[in-house]
């Protein structure tokens, strides 16, 4: 037996995607990006920040200079990531992974503001290019995935608007303030 349809109503059978909380594309606004791809990108960064005192371009520094430049930084932020990966595994905690990112951050920043020198160097010409780009992009790699990493999880852990209780609440006509 074949059903009319009204106007504006969906056929039988069918969900609309609104009804399931979608948009039109079949988006849903109400959960956040996908974002297993940070702790993965944070692994990849973290072990490129280790490489440029064993490989590459050699610069005149200390070796322990580059310890704390590069080893220290690139371990905390293999060690963050990891330990995203296994709150990740149990349930999302936004609050956790806002941490993580920012401390990833606090990491690249330290590469990156360390390279303030070797930058320096390498605009006097005591440095070659090749040097100063292999030994500064780390940090300035894992800066900006920290940044990122931050910003998802910012807005996820931001509290919801206030919203009216009732919409007499909203359009209550008299606008001054109550006293107890």
């Amino acid at each position: 037996m074949i059903t009319p349809i009204r106007d504006g109503a969906e056929p039988p059978g069918e969900v609309s995607v609104e009804a399931l909380g979608r948009d039109a594309e079949g988006l849903d606004h109400d959960q956040p990006p996908s974002v297993s791809w940070l702790p993965l990108a944070g692994l990849a960064v973290g072990l490129w920040s280790l490489v440029p005192p064993y490989a590459g371009p050699a610069i005149n520094t200390r070796f322990k200079v580059e310890i704390a430049d590069h080893v220290v930084p690139g371990v905390v932020v293999l060690a963050l990531s990891v330990a995203a990966l296994l709150a990740a595994r149990q349930r999302r905690r936004p609050t956790l992974m806002l941490t993580l990112g920012l401390v990833v951050f606090l990491a690249g920043f330290w590469m990156t503001a360390t390279h303030v020198p070797l930058l320096d160097e390498g605009a006097r010409g005591d440095a070659g290019l090749a040097a100063v780009v292999h030994h500064s992009a780390p940090g300035l790699a894992v800066a900006l995935l920290g940044l990122y990493w931050a910003a998802i999880f910012w807005h996820e852990t931001a509290p919801e608007p206030d919203q009216p209780e009732s919409p007499e609440d909203e359009i209550d006509g008299d606008n001054e303030p109550e006293h107890c």
